[in-house]
Parts: C-alpha cells; structure tokens; sequence
C-alpha cells in the first residue's frame, strides 16, 4: 500500500483479477503513484481484468483520468481490461463531462465489475480499445498563427 496524506492505493487480489482500492484525492501531486502501481499489477500479475474501486476516491483531476486513460490502453494493448467500479457521483460527472464514460468500463459496484465480461467474451471488439493512431501530421502554421506583436 502506497500513501501520501491526501492518497492511498491497496492492492488486492481477486482471483485472476486485481483491485486496486483508491482512497482521497487523486491529483497531478499524486497521480504519478497510480501509474506506478497499475504498472508494477501489470508487470507482476498480469490480470485479466484491473479493477480500480473508486468507492473512496473524493476528488479526480485530469492527470488522473490521464493515468486511467493510459492504463486503459495499456491493459487493451494484451486483450485485457481495466474497470472503473463504484464511484461517486462527483467523480462520475467528471467521467461525462469529459466524455470518458464513454470509453472507460464504469460499472455502479465493484462485485457488477467483478462479473463483467472480458475481452475475449465480448461479442465485437470495442473500437475505443486502441489508443489513439500515433503519427499524425505536425501542426502547421494555419494551425498555430503567430500572435500580432
């Protein structure tokens, strides 16, 4: 377990799963530690299914949906998944208001999280599994205009 005065991450397992239970606020002073532990689960067990419980979290900023969003990809990248399980409704309208519902798995408690399907047991591959197409064209100049001196 991990703690910094207003963050804690315990891991545990579940099975062939992993939890990680989150408590506190999750902020750029701390998101760092997160990714940390989702890469030592990874390194270590590589479950099939990474649980984050946000049952405690009180506050997420964007470097922490940051570190969700990579260990989203990460954990697609090996045809395994990462599940967001009982956040709170605070935590949640962050979820939509940056459209992240959307492509990370949130389910309302962590045992409906625990019987989620797995990659292999999905019907059709979900299209916001893959990260984001890498070698995009550098920004030109009518993208970026020089600001009048």
């Amino acid at each position: 377990m991990t703690s910094n005065a207003e963050f804690t991450v315990a891991a545990r397992p579940a099975g062939q799963d992993e939890i990680l239970q989150l408590r506190g606020e999750l902020d750029m002073a701390n998101a760092h530690d997160l990714r940390r532990h989702i890469r030592a689960v990874l390194n270590d067990r590589d479950p099939p299914r990474l649980i984050l419980d946000l049952a405690g979290l009180d506050f997420v900023d964007s470097s922490g949906l940051a570190v969700m969003l990579w260990a989203h990809f990460r954990l697609a990248e090996r045809g395994h998944v990462l599940c967001l399980a009982a956040a709170h409704a605070h935590v949640l309208k962050v979820l939509h208001l940056t459209g992240l519902h959307q492509r990370l798995h949130t389910y309302p408690a962590l045992a409906d999280a625990l019987r989620a399907p797995l990659p292999a047991e999905r019907s059709t591959p979900a299209a916001d599994d893959r990260p984001p197409r890498a070698g995009l064209p550098a920004p030109t100049a009518a993208h970026h205009p020089q600001r009048a001196r």
